[in-house]
């Protein structure tokens, strides 16, 4: 499991959000969700901006390259 894939878990599970609610808050596909939480893609940058300010975390920690699982 990708550090991203974690954090992106946590932060849904904090908020008690499934994929289709956070699609429809980010206005994208509960597919591209999906493909996020399984670690098939990961978000572009308009996408993770758009994380950042929703869960009002820092790029930074969504893109967490020091992260060993």
């Amino acid at each position: 499991m990708t550090y991203f894939q974690k954090i992106l878990r946590e932060l849904m599970d904090e908020k008690d959000l499934d994929q289709i609610e956070l699609a429809n808050a980010l206005r994208c596909r509960q597919g591209e969700i999906l493909n996020w939480v399984n670690g098939k893609s990961k978000p572009d940058y308009d996408l993770i901006k758009a994380l950042s300010d929703y869960f009002n975390v820092s790029a930074d920690m969504l893109l967490d390259t020091n992260f060993v699982d």
